[in-house]
Parts: structure tokens; C-alpha cells; sequence
């Protein structure tokens, strides 16, 4: 329980102040913010291995590089799309798109290794993508670009998560959290730092000095903005960092189905806070589908829970103790 409390807790950090940086800040550089998060995930784990706090995990060979090097390359793709769709949309429709990534994983699965849902599970599916297609296309911020940059976020979204079930839980690829999200951001950073040289070049740095300089201002919103940016984005660093640490230990000590009744939960408040927060509009039909979209993503988890009692008696969707 208390991984499921913690990583839920700075998600909900996390995606709020990613949105206030791009939305209110006018942070327009999703490749550098996520550098600087994968720059402080990296340093931060590699101080942990050198200190002893974390056991060191050495790459055993060229196959599991390429595994760690997939699952970079899907994290890095899914942050920066989705920071980047930020930009364009609201944070309501970005967690209802994301809503559907369990359908993206089941197709995922499938394709790759041949498993395949039941029937069941699939009509919950179909009602979740329908109510997305509802919501998305009703929402009165509706965009093309920010729709398609978090439908990749969401597919990649999938991709990492079966990633990183793989490189956590295979005999022959089984790191701890740490060493993962260390490895991961390394990868990462070799994928980012060109292309956030190439296409952003100094931009980020220079919207951080012109934050900066707003703390003198006379007028006093201004000069709270400015004083604000700094902090925000120093914790919005080490956000990223605690999120894709607890994440990957909440896999690891809990099970998928968790996952899922804890994204489906999550979701669900943080769309209520982006319309609090941030005041994004909200039209009828868009809140129907709002609404049509949890409705399948709780049925998805009733169903998804039902099915493991059927093989696990004794299950427990919310476990209270950690695996060792």
C-alpha cells in the first residue's frame, strides 16, 4: 500500500507541474525538461549505487542493452510527447487518452507474444476507446497535433510497461528499481541531448533566465511568477525522478491488475483537479464521455480482478505488504 500511496502522490505532483511549467511558465521545450529529468534520475541513482544505499547491477550483455536501450527509448518518446501535448491540450483529455493505454498493451501483447484477451475484456476496451473518441472530440480545446502527441505518449506508455515487467522480473534480465530508472536515463540522455541541441538549442535556458528576471519586476503577479519558476522546476526534476522510481517499484512489488486500479483512481481525480486548477472548459457531451470512459476502465479493472480470483483465490488486489 505504501508504494501504491507514494506513487500515486507524486504522479499527481508531477503531471500538475509538468502543465504549469509548459501552460503558465511557457516552458515550450519538451526534449530539454525531460533531459533535465533524465540528467537528475541518472545522477541520483548513480549517487545511490556509489554511496551502498542501492547494490550494484552491472549490464550482463549486448541483448540486455538493447532491452534497457527499448525502454529508454519508449520513455524518453512518451515524456516528451507528452509534456509537449501540454501545449495544445488539456490535462483532463491527456489522462483520458491515457486511459486507453490498456488497450494499446493488450494489442501490444498480442502482436508480440501471441497472448490474447477474452471477449470480456475487449468490449470493456471498446468502451473505453469510445468514450475517449467522445470526450476528445467534444472537448472545446480539442487539437489534431495534441490529440496525436498523446495517443504516441499513451502507445509508448505501453511499450514501457511491458519493458520494463521484462527487465524486472525475467530470470535472465531482473534489476531493482534503481539501477533500472539509473540505466534507463542514461539511454535516455544519449537518445535526447542531440536532438534537444539540434531542435532546441539554448531555448530552454533562456525561458528560465526570462523567468528569473520577472522576480524584479514592480508589478506583483509578475514578480510572483518569476520568484515561483525556480522552485517549481527544481521540484518538477525531483518529481520525475521519486515517480519513475515508485512506479517501477510499485510494479515490482504488486501485480498489473494493481496497476490498473490504481491508474483507472488516478485518473479520474486528476481530471477533476485539472478543471479546478487550471479552469480548462468542460462541455456536456465531453463530460459524458468522460464519464463513459471510466465507466470502461472500471469495467476493465472489475473484470481484470474477477479474472485473477478465478485463478487466485486468495488474491488481493491491494496488498498491504511488500514482496521481499
Amino acid at each position: 500500500m505504501t508504494a501504491i500511496l507514494v506513487c500515486v502522490g507524486i504522479n499527481f505532483a508531477l503531471q500538475l507541474s509538468n502543465k504549469w511549467l509548459v501552460h503558465t511558465a511557457g516552458f515550450h521545450q519538451p526534449v530539454s525538461l525531460t533531459c533535465a529529468h533524465f540528467l537528475v534520475i541518472c545522477a541520483m541513482g548513480t549517487v545511490g549505487t556509489w554511496t551502498g544505499f542501492n547494490p550494484h547491477e552491472p549490464i550482463r550483455d549486448r541483448q540486455q542493452a538493447v532491452n534497457i536501450f527499448i525502454l529508454a527509448l519508449s520513455v524518453a518518446v512518451s515524456l516528451v510527447t507528452g509534456i509537449w501535448s501540454f501545449m495544445y491540450i488539456s490535462v483532463a483529455m491527456d489522462v483520458t487518452i491515457g486511459c486507453t493505454t490498456p488497450a494499446w498493451t493488450a494489442l501490444l501483447v498480442g502482436a508480440v507474444l501471441g497472448a490474447h484477451e477474452p471477449r470480456s475484456i475487449w468490449v470493456s476496451l471498446v468502451v473505453t476507446i469510445a468514450g475517449s473518441m467522445l470526450a476528445t472530440g467534444a472537448d472545446p480545446q480539442f487539437h489534431v497535433l495534441g490529440l496525436s502527441l498523446a495517443a504516441t505518449s499513451t502507445l509508448t506508455r505501453a511499450v514501457k510497461s511491458v519493458m520494463q515487467q521484462k527487465l524486472m522480473s525475467s530470470d535472465t534480465d531482473k534489476f531493482t528499481p534503481v539501477n533500472l530508472t539509473r540505466y534507463m536515463a542514461a539511454f535516455g540522455l544519449v537518445i535526447l541531448l542531440p536532438l534537444a541541441a539540434a531542435l532546441e538549442g539554448n531555448a530552454f535556458l533562456r525561458t528560465l533566465q526570462g523567468n528569473m528576471w520577472k522576480a524584479a519586476s514592480s508589478d506583483a503577479e509578475e514578480a510572483m511568477l518569476g520568484s515561483a519558476v525556480p522552485k517549481v522546476l527544481f521540484v518538477n526534476i525531483f518529481l520525475a525522478f521519486g515517480f519513475t522510481v515508485s512506479q517501477y517499484w510499485m510494479t515490482k512489488v504488486t501485480s498489473a491488475v494493481t496497476s490498473q486500479v490504481v491508474g483507472t483512481s488516478k485518473n479520474a481525480v486528476l481530471s477533476t483537479l485539472s478543471f479546478v486548477i487550471f479552469g480548462d472548459p468542460l462541455t456536456l457531451v465531453a463530460f459524458l464521455g468522460y464519464v463513459v470512459v471510466y465507466m470502461g476502465a472500471g469495467l476493465y479493472t472489475y473484470l481484470r480482478i474477477h479474472g485473477v480470483k478465478a485463478t487466485q483465490p486468495n488474491y488481493n488486489p491491494l496488498p498491504v505488504t511488500s514482496k521481499p
